[in-house]
């Protein structure tokens, strides 16, 4: 009996798991990176991803030169062209969001977008890559310090968030998981509107 609850316990922690929600749910893993030994230690990174089963939105998170330099990937599953009708100029938008979730600055705060329908096409099996950054000393005069980063495609429900790149003591730090699962009728918060 030992023996075969050693086994099942064995294969559980070696399975891979995929994480698909539906409509209306979100499921996001943050995992810091430690740099490589052979770099000094003033890269570091976190990732997290999310399915729908037609989409797989990718955020990753790097400090890089004084700045949080964000990738939003978006890879269409499907064998068809995926379109999203967007109603201004804006595809996508950022966000830094303290430790209690809160939005405390978003990357278009600034950028003036064209006010005129568009539509968003993505080529089967296609991966698009937008990018963000945010200046980390700016990050320090917010109300509040700033714990993850959170990437949306406008005009949909769904919300990509990851922790902020963990700061290392040392060359080689152990790899971490962080979760979190969003349950949504849609309406993910004002702050994308």
């Amino acid at each position: 009996m030992k023996t075969k609850l050693l086994l099942v316990v064995f294969f559980l922690t070696i399975i891979p798991v995929t994480a698909f929600a539906r409509i209306g749910t979100g499921i996001g893993i943050s995992i810091p990176f430690p740099s490589s030994s052979s770099s000094s230690n003033d890269e570091k990174s976190s990732y997290a991803a999310f399915s729908d089963g037609n989409l797989l939105e990718e955020l990753i998170i790097e400090e890089k030169n004084g700045k949080y330099v964000v990738s939003f990937e978006i890879t269409n599953l499907k064998d068809t062209a995926y379109t999203i009708s967007h109603k201004t100029g804006q595809n996508y938008d950022v966000a830094l969001l303290n430790e209690k979730g809160e939005v405390i600055a978003k990357w278009s705060d600034d950028i003036a977008f064209t006010q005129a329908l568009q539509d968003a096409v993505y080529k089967p099996k296609e991966t698009v890559t937008y990018r963000a950054s945010f200046d980390i000393k700016k990050t320090k005069t917010l109300k509040s310090a700033p714990a993850f980063i959170a990437a949306r495609l406008t005009d949909t429900p769904f919300t990509v968030t990851a922790k902020l790149p963990a700061k290392s003591r040392s060359e080689r730090t152990p790899v971490t998981l962080h979760g979190g699962i969003i349950i949504s009728n849609g309406n993910i918060g004002d702050w994308w509107d």
